[in-house]
């Protein structure tokens, strides 16, 4: 067992919430990362499936499409196949580090929140690369630190004060909503 995998399966039954009261906008980001998804892919893989809330998704945007869902963690990946009818995705519990990926067998890799958890990210990321047919897709959720120091100091305060507490934070949503009109 790894360090990831321990840590995720002692939050297993909450993570769900944690998700949402840690990461501002969550559900924002699962709709944009489907909304950005190209047409017609046969094989898919997910990167850190979680409890399945991205996997759903995927699997209902790309109903023909074989879905390969990955994640670290023993214990959330059993609520992700209790979400899911089997028929429809694979579940395998590995670090991405150990994944054996063949090469040209993906045609679109999907990943929310997971990435930063991998230890050796440029052997990794030549093996996906290696795993993805010509023409496939790699889309990344993810939460980028603010192109100008302060805003990024401002929200990743205001990321740790939304942590703290369940609900959400309008003061942070105000200066997302400003930074991305001003350009930032």
């Amino acid at each position: 067992m790894s360090a990831v995998d321990d840590y995720f399966n002692t939050i297993a039954a909450g993570y769900d919430s944690f998700a949402l009261r840690a990461m501002p906008r969550y559900e924002e980001m699962l709709r944009e990362i489907v909304r950005c998804l190209p047409d017609g892919p046969r094989d898919l893989l997910e990167l850190g499936c979680g409890t399945g809330t991205l996997t759903e998704l995927l699997a209902r945007r790309h109903p023909e499409a074989s879905l390969l869902a990955i994640d670290a963690s023993t214990e959330i990946i059993e609520i992700a196949r209790g979400r899911l009818p089997a028929k429809r995705v694979s579940f395998a519990v590995s670090l991405f580090e150990n994944l054996e990926l063949p090469e040209r067998s993906l045609d679109l890799t999907a990943s929310n929140m997971s990435l930063p958890h991998i230890a050796e990210k440029g052997p990794f990321y030549r093996r996906l690369h290696d795993a993805m047919r010509p023409g496939g897709f790699f889309i990344l959720g993810d939460e980028p630190k603010g192109a100008i120091l302060r805003i990024g100091e401002l929200n990743w305060n205001d990321w740790l004060e939304f942590a703290r507490a369940p609900g959400s934070s309008q003061r942070r949503r105000d200066r997302w909503d400003h930074s991305t009109r001003a350009g930032v």
